[in-house]
């Protein structure tokens, strides 16, 4: 691996001219690009691919399980730990969300970044959009800017019980 990898130029703290994309692809598994039994539906993405990196053998850790735990546990570092009534995504009303802790979008925020998060659910689900307002993002898009943006047939094509489809 050594061989393939160079170390990055000593960072200053401030954006560089490249953009950074970071995919949540929830449940995605290597096995689905393989288009002779998953089809075309990967393709955009095997193109980008073999020219990012690529990790393999992946595993997760105690209280990353779960879709808010596992932007936590990416963005901050730390696992989402659940305490007394605050199960899972019961992080609603939570109005502190690890403020304590300085994260990816606080880092990337005071580097120069414009955030953005976009997300087929509530952002009120699991305390997302506080979170996010928290941590230096700039613009959270959720279901509702769907609801205000797109036609209701599109949308219904796109809904997966409480949430739009990727």
């Amino acid at each position: 691996l050594h061989t393939h990898l160079s170390l990055a130029p000593e960072w200053n703290g401030t954006a560089p001219q490249a953009d950074v994309v970071v995919l949540y692809l929830e449940g995605l598994d290597d096995i689905y690009f393989d288009a002779e039994h998953y089809g075309e539906a990967l393709a955009p993405l095997a193109v980008m691919k073999e020219s990012a990196i690529n990790l393999t053998a992946v595993r997760q850790v105690e209280a990353t399980g779960w879709s808010m735990a596992g932007i936590v546990a990416t963005q901050c570092g730390v696992p989402l730990v659940p305490n007394g009534f605050r199960a899972r995504n019961n992080f609603h009303a939570v109005e502190d969300y690890l403020g304590a802790h300085r994260c990816l979008g606080d880092v990337m925020s005071e580097a120069g970044y414009q955030l953005e998060f976009l997300m087929g659910g509530d952002m009120r689900f699991a305390g997302y959009g506080r979170f996010l307002e928290q941590h230096g993002f700039d613009a959270h898009l959720g279901l509702e800017h769907f609801r205000a943006n797109y036609s209701e047939e599109l949308l219904k094509q796109a809904n997966i019980n409480w949430v739009l489809d990727d």
